[in-house]
């Protein structure tokens, strides 16, 4: 889940917030929704950085922290919600 609310299209008051989500649903893919859309493709990981290829648009590059357990995905950062602690 988006650390902070991020755009979420228009609502009744003019622009929405909502947090935005990326679910890793397998060794190789992924499922993302953000704004008022969501994306899947595929990714791969080397080390601390993921690369993903969703199947609308460019490459998206991501890096993993996981000290701090956050993921920055093209620009935005991910919190994980209800996963297990992480080991060192």
């Amino acid at each position: 889940m988006s650390f902070d609310q991020q755009e979420c299209g228009r609502g009744p008051d003019g622009g929405a917030r909502c947090f935005w989500h990326i679910n890793f649903t397998s060794q190789t893919m992924f499922n993302w929704q953000h704004s008022d859309f969501a994306e899947q493709g595929t990714y791969t990981c080397s080390g601390n950085t993921i690369t993903a290829d969703p199947q609308v648009g460019g490459p998206i590059s991501a890096t993993w922290d996981q000290a701090t357990g956050r993921l920055t995905w093209d620009g935005v950062i991910y919190v994980c919600v209800g996963c297990l602690p992480i080991q060192p």
